[in-house]
């Protein structure tokens, strides 16, 4: 009873936390804030979808369409504003509200990890809090969902299947579910393919043994995903007369070198933490990041290494899924031109309760009786972060 008011608190202090940047954070400041909700203001106002070009505010058209049909739909009923004007010094009502909406899809995220924690074998209740509030007080998650955008709902989407994939038992009933929120998360944003990545892995590693059940199950998983897939390849032929539909502001030109991996990798990494703004211009001096998360992510490698066989099933498939997140988040960049800024940390969020999890575990069992210490330290360094984000504004 004890656990669950601490985890209410949480939860009430990141809504209350998320409800002032929703306020600080000025209209359309946030990436491709304006572009997200002129998609969905198409919808209301036309009843279709509209066709993605290089016009500035359409360039967001191509992605699935769930997100954007759903808060058209909210607009509809409760009309927050008449109209939404492109104005940097006014927060109409309607933003107000569909950034409630992403700040609601925040709160989600927090209470699935922690329910995505205890599914995990010798984790204690206080592990799982604590790596409750450690999601919920990483800065540029916070900015993701106190913001307008479909991020905030492929993150809520694939954490809700990842609780699945994750159970102690991943029997056909299992499957069917994480592979029903897989397909959700894809109509969503592509980025959520991800997810039929890590259920074929999960059933490949369990039944390892059996190459029919690892077929059937196999089988089950991809008829039932790939039904997000087919209704936007549907919709991309039906509205587009294309079977794939890209992003028209850029020109695709896929670019490989060394220095671009590196640039790539360093942004994603940066962007994960802390990153603000209408192009992420708002980032600590890279000191900053040396000094702070260098030493974590050293320590939680360590831990990681040291402790793998204790909890050998959930650091495979989270280290299955954070590399294959990574890899996608990389080949993404590579395909746009050298310097657009598409390499950014929140396209690891559909899996960030993973990420979480093998940080928590490693340092919990690396450091034993001062893991709480130094998790207490990493929230502190994030609240501090927090904070002075807060004067940028």
């Amino acid at each position: 009873m004890k656990k669950d008011k601490i985890l209410i608190l949480i939860i009430a202090f990141s809504f209350f936390l998320r409800l002032g940047f929703i306020f600080i954070i000025p209209p359309w400041q946030s990436a491709d804030e304006y572009a997200h909700y002129w998609v969905m203001d198409s919808i209301a106002e036309t009843n279709t979808l509209p066709i993605p070009n290089e016009e500035f505010f359409s360039y967001e058209a191509f992605q699935p369409p769930l997100y954007y049909s759903f808060c058209a739909i909210l607009i509809k009923i409760f009309q927050p504003d008449d109209t939404l004007p492109f104005k940097i010094n006014h927060l109409p009502v309607a933003l107000i509200f569909l950034r409630l909406i992403s700040v609601l899809a925040g709160l989600l995220i927090i209470y699935f990890s922690y329910k995505i924690f205890l599914n995990i074998p010798n984790i204690s209740e206080t592990d799982a809090l604590i790596g409750a509030t450690f999601i919920s007080l990483i800065p540029t998650f916070i900015g993701t969902t106190s913001t307008l955008n479909n991020d905030a709902f492929v993150i809520l989407f694939s954490t809700i299947s990842i609780f699945y994939i994750t159970k102690n038992t991943f029997n056909k009933a299992e499957i069917i579910k994480a592979s029903i929120w897989a397909a959700i998360a894809i109509l969503t944003k592509l980025n959520g393919i991800v997810l039929l990545t890590i259920i074929l892995f999960r059933i490949i590693w369990d039944e390892r043994k059996s190459i029919k059940r690892i077929l059937t199950k196999s089988l089950l998983a991809i008829s039932i995903t790939s039904i997000g897939i087919f209704l936007i390849l549907l919709r991309n032929i039906f509205q587009y007369d294309e079977i794939l539909v890209t992003d028209p502001g850029y020109t695709k030109d896929f670019t490989f070198s060394i220095e671009y991996v590196i640039y790539a990798i360093r942004n994603l990494m940066w962007s994960f933490w802390l990153a603000f703004g209408r192009f992420y211009q708002i980032t600590p001096p890279a000191y900053v990041y040396v000094i702070t998360i260098i030493p974590f992510l050293i320590l939680a490698i360590w831990g990681l290494f040291k402790n793998f066989r204790r909890y050998n099933f959930i650091f495979i498939i989270s280290l299955f899924a954070i590399t294959i997140n990574t890899i996608i988040s990389l080949y993404y960049t590579l395909s746009y031109p050298i310097g657009a800024s598409t390499s950014w940390g929140k396209n690891l969020y559909p899996v960030i309760s993973l990420i979480v999890i093998l940080l928590v575990i490693s340092w919990n069992y690396l450091l034993k009786n001062h893991s709480i210490k130094i998790t207490s330290f990493a929230i502190i360094l994030m609240l501090i972060g927090i904070v002075w984000v807060l004067f940028q504004y």
